[in-house]
């Protein structure tokens, strides 16, 4: 148990009894261990953030390689036009 676990303990078995106090205790620990446990499962790793990344830089490239394309189909299409 840590301090605060300790002190709802005492608090607890002064009105309670020291069986129910330990009981009571027991199952709010293991509530905000189950919360706790639901909530770190939420976050990101820098594993994730680090593959987030490198997709985000492959979407990217390839985004800028086909505007460059679409462009330069565009360009060319219009100079063919021009110069016949």
């Amino acid at each position: 148990m840590v301090v605060t676990e300790i002190q709802l303990y005492e608090a607890l078995a002064e009105h309670l009894g020291k069986e129910k106090a330990k009981t009571l205790t027991e199952y709010i620990e293991a509530k905000v261990e189950k919360q706790l446990s639901e909530k770190t499962t939420v976050f990101a790793t820098k594993e994730d953030l680090a593959n987030a990344k490198v997709d985000l830089i492959k979407w990217m490239v390839g985004t800028a390689i086909a505007i460059v394309g679409l462009l330069s189909g565009i360009i060319f299409a219009m100079l063919h036009a021009y110069l016949k």
